[in-house]
C-alpha cells in the first residue's frame, strides 16, 4: 500500500499535468530540490514521525554537493479556520510538486499584517519564508495558514541558496 501511495505521489505535478516529476531525474549539477516533509501530527504519538522538516538537496555546477540541510518547520493546519476579518477557509500545504513562482526578501502580507522575511512563493499564494521568534514554539507541527514557516537563519540560508541555483533551476516537492 506505501509503495503505491508513493508511486502515486511521485507522480503528481502541480506545475506540469504531461510529466510526472520524478525527483531522482532532477537532482543533478545545477538544480535545488526543497522537500517539505509534512507529518502525520494527527495520526501518531511518535516523536521522530510528528516532525515537519525542510529537506535541502542540490548540486552546484561543478558537482559539488550542497550540505543537505534540514531545517524545523511548520506548515498548514490542516483544517477549516475562521480568522477575525476574514472569510472562513481551509489552512492546508497543498501536497504536489512545483516550480518557485517568486521570491521577496522583505515581503509584506496585507492579509495577515506581518512580514515575512525570505520569502520564496509556489503554487501561487504559498510561500517558504521566515517566522517571528513568538512561533519558534509551533516548528515541528501544523501551525500556519497554508506556508511553510522556517526560523529566521533557516529561511534566510535557503533563499540565499535559491538565488544562487535560480528559480528555474529550483522545486519545491511537498510530501
Amino acid at each position: 500500500m506505501r509503495a503505491i501511495f508513493l508511486l502515486l505521489f511521485l507522480s503528481l505535478s502541480a506545475n506540469s499535468a504531461q510529466t510526472p516529476f520524478d525527483a531522482n531525474n532532477w537532482i543533478g549539477p545545477g538544480k535545488l530540490l526543497i522537500v517539505v516533509h509534512k507529518s502525520n501530527w494527527w495520526k501518531t504519538t511518535d516523536w521522530e514521525k510528528r516532525q515537519q522538516l525542510v529537506e535541502v538537496i542540490g548540486q552546484y555546477k561543478d558537482g559539488t554537493p550542497v550540505f543537505n540541510h534540514h531545517f524545523l518547520a511548520s506548515t498548514g493546519k490542516e483544517k477549516t479556520v475562521y480568522p477575525p476579518r476574514r472569510a472562513p477557509y481551509f489552512a492546508g500545504t497543498p501536497y504536489g510538486s512545483f516550480t518557485v513562482d517568486y521570491l521577496d526578501r522583505n515581503y509584506y502580507s496585507r492579509g495577515w499584517g506581518v512580514t515575512m522575511p525570505y520569502s520564496i512563493f509556489f503554487n501561487g499564494g504559498v510561500a517558504l519564508h521566515s517566522t517571528s521568534k513568538s512561533h519558534y514554539h509551533e516548528l515541528g507541527k501544523p501551525a500556519s495558514g497554508g506556508c511553510v514557516r522556517l526560523r529566521y537563519t533557516d529561511a534566510e540560508k535557503l533563499f540565499e541558496l535559491v538565488v544562487a541555483f535560480g528559480r528555474e533551476n529550483t522545486r519545491v516537492l511537498v510530501k
